[in-house]
Order: structure tokens, then sequence, then C-alpha cells
């Protein structure tokens, strides 16, 4: 190493431990407090999960580190030494951006208890309050969100909707009522809005599904899609499971912490009067009146009449595909999406009932849909009709004290609701935090 580049590494050092004084190490997680890290130690690779930019970090050790190598650290140019005492990096041009990954690879017999003294810098040279961990401090942010007519106010919605997932950053959007063109001029400028993220579209013919996605050392891309096609199954109750659904669900195939994990967005059928009526339906194409007879619609219908069935019917069809196809599965599942209807209808009209009452399943926002109708996450009927739902090898994630789901009422930002209606979307978004 250089004369220059050693008295840099003391100046960084120096910097570094004075900020370290003027703030104590906290526990950041499970708060809003977006000034802190947290790392822990898995095997060699030390880990971390950040609110902010790290710009650089030193800490001591006993004589257990001979060397540290790669990580975020290294894919981001930093400039890595170690000692016999102690181990320090610092930022060649490039920050560690905010969310979670390896910070460094440990070479020695490692244990967290070998090492002290943590101290890390953003940017600024401000000190990173820092909470040490024995256990995973990282966690999963996925978000869903119904945004309605995408971009039903053009630019205004493409900057309201990218201002507000950089508010909460999620590592993987699940998105409805999207464009079905992949060339859409409003996809190209959130996409240029949101370069952090990868974009993914459905192939549905209208209000399409997409996902937008994040990838960093814990978390990678595999694939994407179709699940009625992975399940290969074409009917339900002698109905077309693509009639039943409206859109096939669109899934993304992660890797998350080494471990596969499937994401299926869904957008259930819409409308109904939250009875469920499996007969087939004769409805009047003039004044959309349904009739239990076909004669009775021609007799009373001045227009054209067409068959059909219930919407409430295909969203509990709907719930029967998924509950038949990945009960007991032992793959890691989220399905999450406007699904249209609510948690909490009696048993007799409940669309998710087999969901519900199935062990293999649990939905993450049941005590949002159990709670005050002020975080519901269609306000206007009022409703919580957007829902995230776990399959069994996750479910145990959800008693975590570091999980965490939510409705951000994203809404209180405007004039009122009517105004967030009009520029944004009739859907707030929901967000889970699943720490496993």
């Amino acid at each position: 190493m250089s004369k220059i580049a050693k008295n840099f590494l003391i100046i960084i050092v120096l910097i570094l431990s004075i900020n370290s004084c003027t703030k104590k190490q906290e526990n950041i997680l499970g708060t809003n407090d977006q000034n802190g890290i947290c790392i822990y130690l898995d095997g060699n690779d030390l880990k971390y999960n950040t609110d902010i930019p790290i710009a650089g970090f030193q800490f001591n050790h006993n004589g257990c580190i001979l060397n540290i190598s790669g990580g975020d650290a290294a894919d981001n140019d930093f400039e890595l030494s170690s000692s016999g005492s102690a181990a320090l990096g610092f930022f060649s041009g490039n920050s560690i951006p905010e969310g979670s990954g390896v910070l460094v690879s440990l070479e020695g017999e490692v244990s967290i208890d070998c090492m002290s003294e943590f101290v890390f810098s953003d940017s600024d040279g401000g000190s990173i309050d820092i909470e040490i961990s024995d256990t995973p401090c990282t966690s999963l942010s996925l978000m869903t969100w119904n945004i309605e007519n995408f971009p039903k106010s053009g630019l205004e919605t493409i900057n309201h909707v990218s201002r507000i997932i950089k508010e909460y950053n999620p590592d993987i959007v699940a998105l409805q009522e999207m464009p079905d063109d992949i060339n859409h001029e409003g996809l190209t400028l959130l996409k240029n809005e949101l370069p952090d993220y990868n974009f993914i579209l459905g192939s549905s013919s209208f209000a399409s599904l997409a996902f937008l996605y994040k990838e960093n050392s814990l978390l990678d891309y595999v694939g994407y899609f179709n699940m009625v096609d992975s399940i290969n199954v074409s009917t339900i109750n002698g109905l077309d499971v693509g009639y039943v659904f409206v859109r096939d669900p669109l899934g993304l195939h992660m890797s998350w912490h080494g471990e596969d994990l499937y994401i299926i967005n869904n957008h259930f059928k819409c409308c109904g009067d939250r009875t469920i009526e499996t007969d087939l339906l004769y409805e009047c194409d003039a004044d959309e009146k349904r009739y239990l007879e076909a004669s009775d619609c021609t007799t009373n219908c001045s227009d054209d009449c067409f068959s059909t069935y219930d919407e409430n019917y295909r969203r509990l069809l709907s719930s029967q595909v998924i509950q038949q196809n990945y009960s007991n599965t032992n793959k890691n599942v989220i399905f999450l999406g406007d699904l249209n209807d609510e948690l909490t209808d009696d048993d007799s009209d409940n669309v998710f009932y087999d969901l519900i009452n199935d062990p293999s399943f649990k939905f993450a926002d049941m005590g949002i849909a159990e709670g005050l109708s002020d975080y519901w996450s269609y306000p206007s009927y009022p409703s919580h009709i957007d829902h995230i739902l776990l399959t069994s090898n996750l479910i145990g994630s959800l008693d975590n004290p570091e999980t965490s789901i939510f409705v951000p009422t994203v809404d209180l930002d405007f004039m009122n609701w009517e105004q967030y209606d009009f520029l944004v979307s009739d859907h707030r978004p929901v967000i889970l935090n699943l720490a496993y």
C-alpha cells in the first residue's frame, strides 16, 4: 500500500472514530429510524441490513481475522485492509446502497465474540447507529399495489408512484392494472425513475400484472413464470381456469439467502354482491340484470343476453385452485395482490374459506382485515381487499418480532382522498417486511 493510501486510511479511521463518539449504538429494527445498520455473522460472511448508504467501516478483533475481502464492499470498489487487531474499509467513489447483503467475507476462525468496537460511516462522515445481532437481522420487504389504470393521470401518476416506492424501498413490488405493452411510454418513464429496480410485465391483454425487484448479495433473480402453466391445470369444476382467474397469475422466482422463493402476483375478478352463486347466469347486455333462466333473460331484455358466472364464485374457484395445488407444498411461496374480496365474510360466502381453514396457508394481513377500517387498502368502499398469503414453510416467520405488515396511508400526503384517487390510484399499497 502506498504512503498516500496509508495516510488516507489513518484520516478515515480518525473521522470514523471521532464521529462514533457522537452517537450511541441503538437497536434500529422495528422502528422508523432512518439512520441505522444491523450486522450479524453468517459463517465467515459479515452481513448487514442498512437504512442508509455505507461509506466506511472499521472494527477491532482479537487476532481471529487473517484477511477481509469480497462482498458488497468489494463490489462497490471499497479499499479493504486488515491487520492483526483491526479491519477497515472505505469507499473510493461508491457507497454501499441501502438494503441488505454480505458486507465482506472474513478469513480465519471467526465468531461474533472475537470482534468489537464496530464503527460505520455515511458519505458525510457521520456515524451510523449499529445493532450487533447473533441472528439474521435482514428482512425481505414486499409491496403489493393496484395502481388503477396506470398511469391514470400521466406524469403526475408516474412521479407520485415512483416517489412512494422510493420512500418505502421494498425489495419486491407486485403491481396490478399496468399497461399490457412493455413499450408503453408510462412504463418506460417509471423504469427511468426507478433505476435500482428490474421490471417484469405479464402477458394479460388488459390490466396486466407486473413486478419490480432488486438484486443484492442475498437476493438473486432466477426467473418468472405463468402460475397456471406451472401447475398444469386447465379446469376447475368444469370451468376454464383462465376464465376463472381473468388474468393468469404472474410468478417471480427469486433466491433469498440461497433458498428458492416464489412470489405469485394475482388480480382476481372484481365486483359482485358478496353472495356466492354457483349456477350459470344469464345477463342482459342493456341493463346488466341477471336471470337464472335464458328464457327469462330474452323475454325481459331489449338487447342481447349472454351467459356468465357469478364474480364471487369465480374468486372462490381461484382460491380453490391455489389451495388444491399448493397445500402441503415444500416450497416457499407468497401469494399477493388485489384479490378483490374480504377475509372476514361469513363462512358461507367467504371466497377464501378453503385457504383460511387449511393450516398450510396463512394470510399475513388478517390482523389488518379484522382491524380499523382507517387502515384498509380500499378506503372508498371501505374494505380490505388486497392481501398477502404465505405457505407453511414461511408461516413461522410471521411470529418473528422483526416481521411487520401494514397499509401505508399514502393518501394522507394529498389534499384529500379524491385527489389521491384522481392522481394515483383507488387502492393503497400493502407492505410486508418478512424476517426469515
